[in-house]
């Protein structure tokens, strides 16, 4: 099966997390030679400054500039589709959607989409305080729980840790599987909101994977599948 859709990864937030994204969506696809994947253009933008800090400084010009300049190269390309495999950007989402006429699938709207009446989201300080997951999840009806202050640094030094290169493995995290154990027993959905996170070995059975729903909603739309 030929995929009839020009896919554009804006990336680079962080380059592991990006490289995942492409690796599972060409595992994903039903494609069976070369030119029957999605043709796609990958920016690993790794001078994208970082999202949690432009946030909490409300500082994003420089941030969007470098959007900007992505988007504009994808568009004379002829990109169709885009994904953005950074939980935290798509605080950016309104700005990202000025820049292209092209058809932006939203990763936050699709994890939610997932989850019970009752949520926990593991992403980092910006996408927490940037009350992205928490207002889609309040507008579906659901409940957003959220994680205390101590609980939240503990998933920003993981984040970090596998930034900086330490192996995506649970068993390096004993203080996060910790947690997110104990939210599953609550009976709470778990979303895992962040690309970093998303690399690590949990169950995911239990656990929603935004990047991994957003690689599902990707090949669907690409193959019309």
């Amino acid at each position: 099966m030929k995929s009839g859709k020009k896919l554009c990864i804006i990336g680079g937030m962080g380059p592991l997390a990006t490289a995942d994204c492409y690796r599972r969506i060409i595992e994903s696809s039903p494609a069976n030679t070369d030119q029957e994947h999605i043709e796609t253009l990958i920016f690993s933008d790794s001078q994208i400054p970082d999202r949690t800090s432009c946030i909490l400084s409300g500082e994003s010009d420089d941030l969007i500039k470098k959007l900007q300049d992505d988007f504009k190269i994808a568009n004379d390309w002829g990109a169709d589709l885009f994904i953005i495999p950074c939980n935290t950007c798509h605080f950016y989402m309104d700005e990202m959607k000025k820049m292209t006429n092209a058809k932006i699938l939203n990763m936050v709207e699709i994890a939610v989409t997932k989850s019970k009446d009752k949520v926990y989201v593991f992403g980092t300080e910006g996408t927490r305080l940037s009350g992205i997951y928490k207002d889609e999840i309040n507008k579906s009806s659901r409940s957003y729980l959220d994680l205390t202050d101590d609980e939240s640094k503990i998933v920003m030094d993981v984040i970090y840790s596998i930034k900086s290169g330490l192996e995506p493995k649970l068993k390096n995290f004993p203080k996060l599987k910790k947690i997110m154990d104990e939210k599953l027993d609550s009976g709470a959905s778990v979303i895992v909101a962040c690309t970093e996170l998303s690399m690590l070995d949990f169950d995911r059975e239990k656990i929603i994977d935004a990047m991994g729903e957003l690689v599902k909603a990707v090949v669907k739309e690409a193959f019309d599948a």
